[in-house]
C-alpha cells in the first residue's frame, strides 16, 4: 500500500495503523535528516514530532499528485530550521552558545556531510524525491517507481541523474566528489541516525492529539471560530498556550522520572532483601560459633578425665608391626577393616580415605578419630574430630597421610554413659543418635527448646554443657537433666522430656544412590537417624576413586516440585565451604559424577 492511500485512509477515517505505517515507514529519513541539520539528538525528536504533526494537520489537504516523501523532507528541513534558529536565540539569550568548530580543520568527509542537505535543497523537486526515496529511505528501484508512479528502469535512470546533478552542485561549492563516494555519504545517513527508543510511540501520540483536536475545532463555524480567537487574544490566549506546551513537556519528562524512579524502588527492595539475608547468615554463624566454643570446653574436660586411661591408639600402636607399603590399615568401626589398597595417582587423606574406603557402621564415633602416622620409621598419634570436619568448623582441617598409617574409629557405645546399657543402644525403647528431644525447663525457659542427639550421644545445653544421653530412656534423661541444673544452682527443677519432631518422615524410608559409589542403589534409612548428604555418602559404603566429589547433585521432591541442588562434599570435609551440610528426606536422590578424563580402570 503506497503512502497516499495510507494518508488518505487517515484522513478520511482517522486510522491508527494507517499512520502508524507512515510514521515508521518515513520516521528514519525524517530523524536522521534532522539530526544532520541540528547535530542534537533531543532537538531532532522535537523536530520529528513537529513534523508528524504537520503531516496529521494536513493530511487532507495534501495532493495526490504530490510525491508524499518529498513534501515530508521539506517540511523536516523547514521545522528544523525553525527550531535551530529558535535555539540559537535562546542560546544567545542565556549566553550559553559553544563555539564552532574550526570548518577548516575538519577532515573531507565531515565537509560532503556539511553540505550535503543544502546541496540537496538545491535540486528541483522530482530529483531530490529520487533521491530521498532511494538512499535517505533505503527504498527500492522498484519502489521508488511506484511512489513516482514510473517504470523501475525509469526510476534508475532519474536517481542516476540526479545523483550526477548533486555531484555538480558540490562542485560549484567548491567540494569536488566523485560519484562513489557521494554515493556512500547517502547510503551511511540512513545508518548514522538510529531512532531513539521509544521515538515512534510518542510521536503517534502527539500528532494523532493534535490532530483530533484540529477535527473537533473543524465542527464550529467560522464565525465561531472568529469569536473564539478573537476573546482569547482579548484574554491572552497565545501565553496559554504556551504555557500549556511547557506544562505537557514538564509532564512528558515527570513520566520518564517516575519509571527511573520506580526502577530505583525495585532496585532498592533487592538491595534490602539480599541485606536481609545476609544478616540471618550471620546471625547463624554466630550461633554456631559460640555453640562450638561450647563444645571445645566440653572436649577439653572430657580429655583430661581420659589422660590416665591407656588409649585405643596405644593399643593399635603395639599390636601394629611397622611395616609400610601402599596400604592403609583401617582399624575400629570400618564396614571393611584392615589394610586398603591406595590407588594409583590418589593423594590420601583421612577424610577421604575414610568415605572411599567403605565408609563406617551406624556405631562409628566420629568425633574421635584417631590416626597413628608413620614419620621417618617413628609413628605419632593423632585425634582428629571427622564430625566436625563433615560439619564445615573451620578450625578443623582434614591431614594428608602416607602409606603405611593406621586409622582408627571407635565405636559409639564405648561413650554411653551408663556401659550396662550398651547393648540396649539399638532397641526402638532407647534414645540413639541422631534422635532429636524436645526439653522443656519450667523454671528456665531459655533452656526450653529441641535438641539433636549428637553423634557421640548426647545433647549440649546452653550452660551446662555435654549431657550423655544414649541408651536411656526419656524419664532417665529427665532426671540426668535435673541433677545436673541442681549442680548450676536450680534444684528440684521441673524437667519435661518428649522426643521432637525432626525425626525422618514415615513412608518411604530409602535414599537412592547413582553414580559413583562402590554400592549404589537404594539405601535404607537407620531408625531415628537424620541423614545428610555427607553421612549417608559416608555410611552407604563410600565412594569410587574415580568419584568427582566437587559437583555432587542432590534431586529432591519439595511440594510437589522437583529441585536440583549441587555441594561440593570436599570443600565441606577440607573445612573451605562457605555453606554447611544438606538435611535429606526419604525419597532423595544423591548423583555422584565421575571425574572428567579420568582413569577408570580399577
Amino acid at each position: 500500500m503506497d503512502d497516499h492511500e495510507l494518508l488518505r485512509q487517515y484522513a478520511q477515517n482517522r486510522s491508527q495503523d494507517a499512520f502508524r505505517t507512515l510514521v515508521e515507514r518515513h520516521l528514519p529519513m525524517v530523524y536522521g535528516a534532522a539530526c544532520r541539520l541540528s547535530r542534537n539528538p533531543h532537538l531532532a525528536e522535537d523536530v520529528a514530532q513537529k513534523v508528524f504533526i504537520t503531516l496529521a494537520k494536513k493530511s487532507s489537504s495534501i495532493s495526490s499528485g504530490q510525491l508524499l516523501a518529498g513534501w515530508i523532507y521539506n517540511t523536516t528541513r523547514y521545522v528544523a530550521l525553525h527550531e535551530m534558529r529558535t535555539e540559537q536565540r535562546r542560546q544567545e539569550r542565556e549566553q550559553t552558545a559553544l563555539t564552532m568548530q574550526d570548518l577548516a580543520a575538519s577532515s573531507e568527509p565531515d565537509k560532503i556531510m556539511e553540505q550535503l542537505e543544502p546541496a540537496l535543497s538545491e535540486l528541483d523537486e522530482d530529483d531530490r524525491g529520487a533521491l530521498v526515496l532511494r538512499y535517505l529511505e533505503n527504498r527500492s528501484l522498484r519502489e521508488v517507481g511506484e511512489e513516482l508512479r514510473i517504470s523501475e528502469d525509469a526510476a534508475r535512470m532519474r536517481v542516476n541523474r540526479a545523483l550526477e546533478k548533486l555531484r555538480n552542485i558540490f562542485g560549484r561549492r567548491g567540494v569536488a566528489v566523485t560519484s562513489v563516494v557521494l554515493l556512500a555519504a547517502l547510503s551511511s545517513t540512513n545508518a548514522s541516525a538510529a531512532v531513539p527508543a521509544g521515538l515512534v510511540a510518542s510521536t503517534i501520540s502527539a500528532a494523532t492529539a493534535t490532530s483530533a483536536t484540529i477535527t473537533t475545532l473543524s465542527w464550529l463555524t467560522s464565525k465561531t471560530i472568529a469569536a473564539i480567537a478573537c476573546a482569547s487574544l482579548l484574554a491572552g490566549t497565545g501565553t496559554y498556550l504556551l504555557r500549556q506546551i511547557q506544562i505537557n513537556q514538564a509532564q512528558a519528562q515527570n513520566r520518564q522520572l517516575s519509571i527511573r524512579l520506580q526502577q530505583a524502588e525495585a532496585d532498592r527492595s533487592k538491595a534490602a532483601d539480599e541485606a536481609e539475608m545476609a544478616k540471618q547468615e550471620l546471625k547463624h554463624s554466630a550461633y554456631n560459633a559460640r555453640e562450638l566454643a561450647q563444645l571445645r570446653n566440653e572436649t577439653s574436660r572430657l580429655r583430661q578425665a581420659q589422660d590416665a586411661q591407656p588409649t585405643l591408639v596405644q593399643s593399635v600402636m603395639t599390636n601394629t608391626d611397622g611395616e609400610a607399603g601402599d596400604v592403609i590399615y583401617l582399624n575400629g568401626e570400618f564396614l571393611h577393616p584392615g589394610p586398603w589398597q591406595i590407588p594409583t595417582g590418589f593423594k590420601p587423606t583421612a577424610a577421604t580415605t575414610v568415605l572411599r574406603a567403605g565408609g563406617t557402621t551406624h556405631n562409628a564415633d566420629l568425633a574421635h578419630v584417631r590416626l597413628l602416622h608413620n614419620v621417618h620409621g617413628t609413628r605419632s598419634a593423632k585425634e582428629i574430630n571427622f564430625q566436625a570436619l563433615l560439619e564445615g568448623d573451620s578450625s578443623t582441617s582434614d591431614v594428608p597421610i602416607t602409606a603405611g598409617d593406621i586409622i582408627v574409629i571407635p565405636g559409639l557405645t564405648n561413650k554411653v554413659a551408663d556401659p550396662s546399657l550398651a547393648a540396649e543402644i539399638t532397641n526402638d525403647a532407647q534414645i540413639v543418635p541422631g534422635e532429636t528431644l524436645a526439653v522443656s525447663v519450667e523454671e528456665d525457659k531459655s533452656l526450653s527448646m529441641s535438641y539433636p542427639v549428637r553423634k557421640g550421644g548426647y545433647i549440649l545445653m546452653r550452660n551446662i554443657g555435654r549431657i550423655p544421653v544414649a541408651g536411656m530412656d526419656l524419664a532417665g534423661v529427665e532426671t540426668t537433666i535435673a541433677a545436673r541444673l541442681a549442680d548450676n544452682q536450680i534444684s528440684n527443677a521441673h524437667v519435661k522430656v518428649q522426643y521432637g519432631n525432626e525425626q525422618v518422615p514415615s513412608g518411604k524410608s530409602v535414599i537412592y544412590l547413582e553414580g559413583e559409589y562402590l554400592h549404589p542403589g537404594p539405601w535404607l534409612i537407620p531408625a531415628r537417624f537424620t541423614p545428610t548428604v555427607v553421612t549417608t555418602i559416608l555410611r552407604s559404603g563410600g565412594t569410587t576413586p574415580n568419584s568427582d566429589l566437587t559437583h555432587v547433585r542432590v534431586l529432591r521432591n519439595v511440594g510437589g516440585q522437583g529441585s536440583t541442588d549441587e555441594i561440593n562434599v570436599k570443600a565441606i570435609m577440607d573445612g573451605t565451604s562457605q555453606t554447611s551440610d544438606l538435611i535429606l528426606n526419604a525419597g532423595d536422590i544423591i548423583l555422584i559424577p565421575a571425574k572428567r578424563g579420568a582413569d577408570t580402570s580399577p
